[in-house]
């Protein structure tokens, strides 16, 4: 059975969660209808489809999603979670590990495979209802890893940003400057963001469609480009990679910058 009607039926039989107000399905709900004005909820579907048609098919075979494609009808037939937050926004629900061994320059120098070097670290508060205000701790997080990293947003080359739906995915275009505020979803539906786009974003999947290990799909797979074993996922320059992690309310966020070079 393909995994989308299993993801499907498992996801009916749990309960309705619309009316339970902390739910992170309702939170992200409501955050995606406070941007359906300014397009948003509009391309949610074209950024879903692009991710699960594009980004996978001959891509990155570990993922959950791979070589099944979503059409637009198949995601507007599927369920809604929390409207206008269909199931197929939603990430997956995974089984697995990720270990990530963190050791000097110096020592990594000697190891078999190449290192990814973390140059710039940084973790970001926004204060306040960030439903209502869609204000995120991005541009705090932002400031201290670039900073930290000695780099512009112009020198990152690949960005695997944390989506645990889809609205996340746009507002974190709009937070780390790719696009203003409110363009999220037109920038999604016309710039090429798969791993050979002008922005590769997500390049193994994400978490929407490869796997869901918190935190760590971001990092794993940012570790992953930045030594260059992505195989047909693999972005062409990988320098400079970026990876962030967000809370389900958007206040707290955090980035890491990785390198090929310390």
């Amino acid at each position: 059975m393909p995994l989308r009607y299993r993801m499907r039926r498992a996801h009916t039989e749990r309960r309705d969660v619309r009316w339970e107000k902390w739910a992170p399905g309702n939170l992200s709900g409501n955050i995606m209808s406070a941007n359906v004005t300014g397009g948003v909820g509009l391309h949610a579907a074209d950024l879903l489809t692009t991710l699960k048609t594009g980004w996978l098919l001959g891509g990155n075979p570990r993922a959950q999603f791979y070589n099944e494609p979503l059409t637009l009808e198949d995601y507007h037939n599927s369920r809604w979670v929390a409207e206008p937050l269909h199931l197929f926004d939603c990430c997956l629900v995974s089984n697995g590990g990720v270990c990530v061994i963190v050791t000097s320059a110096e020592r990594a120098r000697d190891l078999k495979k190449p290192p990814a070097y973390i140059l710039g670290v940084g973790q970001g508060h926004a204060p306040g209802p960030t439903v209502d205000t869609l204000d995120t701790g991005i541009p705090i997080a932002k400031e201290t890893a670039f900073k930290m990293a000695g780099v512009e947003l112009k020198d990152i080359q690949v960005a695997e940003l944390y989506d645990c739906y889809t609205i996340t995915v746009l507002l974190s275009l709009e937070g780390y400057g790719f696009c203003a505020k409110g363009e999220g979803g037109p920038f999604a539906a016309q710039t090429r963001l798969g791993h050979a786009g002008s922005i590769p974003v997500n390049t193994g999947g994400g978490e929407l469609s490869s796997y869901y290990m918190w935190g760590m799909t971001p990092v794993s797979e940012a570790i992953i480009q930045a030594r260059g074993e992505g195989g047909e996922h693999q972005a062409p320059r990988h320098d400079i990679v970026l990876a962030s992690c967000q809370t389900r309310n958007l206040s707290t966020h955090s980035a890491v910058v990785f390198g090929t070079s310390p």
